[in-house]
């Protein structure tokens, strides 16, 4: 049988990655798929390691996986982390800005409080990781971000206002870091998922249908599916292999792109 050779070669060997919020759902896959395609990552994350998590990654991969404990809206902790990526890994070529604040509801019930750490967390904290990494990136040959958006960032949801609001500032954050930092050869792209099962969209999911149905605990999951073409909501794998792709030397031409990936939801919005 033969082999492509896109499937037999470590696409990341040897770069040097951080992915924030990368303790769970999408953005340990995203670790997990950049390991496997020869990276060293450091995982930054709001949440101790208390499971374990990074040094079974390691030991599984036989490569380095590392960890720092970071709220991206404080940015001296962002410097204090960039800095200890720099030790341990000896520089940067890609970042992935995974970490996100889920905060919902409509503007008549928000306090100043919940705006706040959605701004802080989505917005601000992406920006001071992009420019606390900048002078390292321009030394990489193949720098990347990676900002995960969502298909939130350009459709209208009922009741969400920090969390939509907060991602399509995402979207033109994105855009804008393309167009200013092109010159220094850093590729600036967004990945937008839409539905995609993790934990904590699980849960979340949960905790909303005990209002509407509680006689039917899983009924969004049926729910979300049926909005996509493809009737199944997605993977986190299958995001991971988005943002491999874009981080890879295979999408050297793509840059300021936000990438829509959810079965085709979005397509008959308007």
């Amino acid at each position: 049988m033969v082999k492509l050779d896109f499937m037999i070669h470590m696409r990341l060997e040897g770069k040097k990655v951080i992915v924030t919020g990368g303790m769970s759902g999408i953005g340990l896959a995203i670790v997990n798929r950049f390991i496997k395609e020869g990276a060293i990552v450091l995982v930054a994350d709001v949440r101790e390691d208390s499971n374990g998590i990074i040094a079974s990654l390691s030991s599984s991969s036989g490569r380095g996986v590392h960890f720092c404990k970071t709220d991206v809206s404080d940015m001296a902790e962002v410097k204090e982390m960039v800095e200890y990526a720099i030790e341990v890994m000896g520089g940067i070529d890609s970042v992935v800005n995974n970490a996100a604040s889920f905060t919902f509801g409509g503007v008549d019930v928000l306090d100043y409080q919940e705006w706040m750490k959605a701004i802080s967390v989505n917005v601000i904290g992406t920006a001071n990781v992009c420019k606390s990494t900048l002078k390292y990136l321009k030394k990489s040959d193949h720098p990347t971000i990676i900002n995960i958006a969502s298909i939130s960032s350009f459709i209208a949801q009922a009741k969400s206002l920090p969390y939509n609001s907060t991602k399509g500032a995402i979207a033109q954050l994105t855009r804008c870091l393309a167009m200013d930092w092109g010159e220094h050869g850093i590729r600036v792209n967004g990945i937008c998922p839409g539905d995609i099962h993790t934990e904590g969209w699980y849960q979340r999911g949960i905790s909303r249908q005990k209002k509407i149905d509680p006689s039917d605990p899983e009924g969004f999951i049926q729910e979300a599916s049926s909005m996509s073409l493809m009737d199944r909501v997605g993977k986190p794998e299958e995001v991971a292999n988005l943002a491999l792709f874009l981080a890879s030397e295979e999408a050297s031409y793509i840059t300021g792109a936000m990438v829509v990936i959810d079965g085709g939801a979005t397509v008959t919005i308007n």
